[in-house]
């Protein structure tokens, strides 16, 4: 039918003398094409006119049109096969597609996104947890003399640069245990209140697995009681630097009573030995009022327990390393099935040589967690977040932890229309009341899941059609995508001068309308559209007056 109706319009042209004779195929079918199209684009407005999805028919039609531009599409034999498969397609969208996403996800305009605050937590509330427990050590040390003694080889470090206090001192010592169940120790003496603070990087070999203990020592070198111990399994972690290793046994001490006392910081070969792997220990220590008022917690037997995640975060204020091998640790119970990322906060901009650590426990094996966008990801269940110093650029200084709270599963969306004229920007002409912008248009969307938490790696699109430019331009559409970040936001942003496909193309004043008040204008504009979609599914679609120029009348 289509062909007979563009045939017998050809043979009119040419006869009126129009066209000319070799250019009757050519326009033959170009008519033929026109029809087509007005008869497929006339039955799906007129289906969405009926069951009430206008906008989320010119959604479709944006997204469906640069589809098949881009890739061809699939072509049919007949004009009836394309009529039905493209009808069909855009009915399967709208009355099943479309409703499912509706009934999932929660979709609302606001004008500002509310900021999350996080929980302040004061460090001095925090409480021990006691999820990790200590291992005896399996062989019987009674007496020094069957261990070897290490000896202060390396020297002790500048206490200027490597502690708080002027009193603080910092030593390292190297040594190798030849034999499995055999040890090696270091004497220190503290006075009241003074404290120890015992690192060791054990040999980077997965064969051994090395120890560190503190022992009271008595007047005849015979051990006292265990006071403190690190006895994590052997677990070769992949660290940012590319260093295999597992992580640094740690441990620390106050000496709370009224005397000076002698303590031994034993390192025990609890499987395997080899004279050849060494094992570095670093020991510092300093005096009452230099380390924080809730120490210790240098290792995750001695970590903090952290509060309930909730939506807005934690930051834990009052923070600080008083020695270059200090360590904080911390205990986070992440009870939902979101993720979280934790990252800290300098007080000083010199203090940038801080680092966190991320670890679950698997039995006593400590698994460094994953990174996400730069930060650890905290996974549901029992999570350990340590925070050091680089021994090589310590600088004491205050720090606060935060915690952000993170989810893979979007149920929530809101979404702010913006652009250079403001967030507020709805104006009322003739064709209707819209949102209007000049030379930048940058919605921005927030996804959250059905508990609050954000979003990221959510894509989102928005795709644009001009009012004003013709196809063959290539000014008529632009459509961009975009990911969420770790905020749970993306924005879309078209402007003029951006590369493209970001690049906005001017507005060609297709309408005109005087705006009346105190002083009279003359608005040129064009009535766009956009849609903003999120896995193909339209969450919003409406018209926009994008503004070419405000022209003075009168005042």
């Amino acid at each position: 039918m289509t062909e007979h109706i563009a045939n017998v319009l050809t043979e009119h042209m040419f006869a009126d003398g129009l066209i000319e004779c070799d250019d009757k195929e050519i326009y033959h079918y170009a008519i033929q094409v026109l029809i087509e199209k007005i008869i497929g684009f006339s039955t799906i407005f007129l289906f969405s006119i009926m069951w009430g999805v206008f906008l989320e028919t010119v959604f479709f039609l944006l997204c469906f049109s640069c589809l098949r531009k881009h890739t061809g599409g699939f072509h049919s034999e007949s004009y009836a096969g394309c009529f039905i498969g493209t009808t069909g397609i855009y009915i399967i969208y709208v009355k099943l597609l479309y409703p499912i996403f509706l009934k999932y996800m929660n979709i609302n305009i606001v004008e500002a996104f509310e900021t999350p605050v996080p929980q302040e937590v004061n460090a001095t509330e925090l409480v021990k947890a006691e999820d990790l427990p200590i291992d005896a050590p399996a062989a019987s040390m009674l007496d020094l003399e069957a261990g070897t003694q290490l000896i202060d080889a390396d020297g002790v470090q500048n206490p200027a640069r490597m502690a708080r206090s002027d009193s603080g001192v910092i030593q390292s010592l190297t040594g190798a245990i030849a034999n499995e169940g055999e040890f090696a120790y270091y004497i220190v003496t503290l006075a009241p209140r003074q404290i120890v603070s015992a690192t060791m990087a054990c040999p980077q070999n997965p064969d051994l697995n090395y120890d560190l203990f503190l022992y009271e020592v008595d007047e005849n070198g015979y051990l006292g009681n265990i006071l403190n111990a690190s006895t994590t399994e052997t677990y070769m972690n992949t660290y940012s630097d590319g260093t295999v290793k597992t992580m640094d046994e740690s441990l620390a001490y106050i000496n709370n009573t009224a005397e000076t006392k002698n303590y031994a910081v034993i390192v025990l070969a609890t499987k395997g030995g080899s004279a050849s792997d060494t094992f570095k220990l670093t020991l510092s220590m300093d005096e009452d009022g230099s380390y924080d008022i809730f120490e210790y917690n240098n290792s995750p037997y001695d970590a903090f327990e952290l509060p309930e995640l909730t939506v807005d975060g934690l930051r834990v204020s009052k923070l600080s390393l008083h020695t270059a091998n200090d360590q904080d640790w911390f205990l986070l119970r992440n009870t939902s099935s979101e993720i979280s990322l934790a990252s800290i906060e300098p007080e000083r901009l010199d203090m940038q040589k801080y680092q966190i650590e991320v670890y679950t426990a698997d039995g006593s094996k400590m698994k460094l967690a994953r990174k996400s966008n730069g930060l650890y990801s905290i996974q549901p269940g029992v999570n350990y977040i340590k925070v050091c110093a680089d021994e090589t650029g310590f600088t004491s200084s205050g720090y606060q932890l935060l915690i952000t709270g993170l989810s893979n599963s979007p149920s929530k969306v809101e979404y702010i229309l913006n652009g250079d004229e403001g967030p507020t920007q709805f104006i009322t002409y003739p064709q209707g009341r819209y949102f209007r912008f000049r030379n930048k248009l940058c919605p921005e969307v927030y996804v959250t899941s059905e508990n609050g938490f954000p979003v990221p790696g959510y894509k989102v699109t928005l795709a644009w059609e001009s009012g004003g430019w013709a196809e063959h331009t290539g000014n008529k559409t632009r459509v961009i995508t975009q990911e969420t970040g770790n905020d749970g936001i993306a924005v879309l942003t078209l402007a003029q001068g951006m590369p493209s496909p970001n690049d906005l193309p001017t507005s060609l004043g297709s309408f005109s309308c005087m705006r009346d008040g105190a002083i009279t204008f003359m608005d040129h504009y064009d009535l766009d559209a956009i849609a903003i979609g999120a896995y193909d599914r339209t969450i919003f679609a409406d018209g926009v007056y994008h503004l070419m120029r405000s022209d003075y009348i009168s005042s």
